[in-house]
């Protein structure tokens, strides 16, 4: 099933919204996959290692600064 290329972006805006705690999103990826690496990349997600088995890990931070 093929979805949007924007729908990553509307969930992460979306729970960083809803959850003002929420500092980071993390999502995994096949490393054969790279149509969904690059859909992650697009949504502002940035590659941010590699799992034990072999899936990519790529994060979004918070654009809010952290309050003290």
């Amino acid at each position: 099933m093929r979805q949007s290329g924007s729908k990553p972006l509307t969930i992460t805006r979306r729970a960083f919204a809803a959850h003002p705690a929420l500092r980071r999103i993390e999502a995994l990826v096949h490393p054969d996959n790279a149509g969904s690496a690059r859909v992650l990349e697009k949504a502002g997600y940035a590659r941010d290692g590699r799992r034990a088995d072999g899936r990519l890990v790529f994060a979004k931070l918070a654009a809010r600064p952290r309050a003290n």
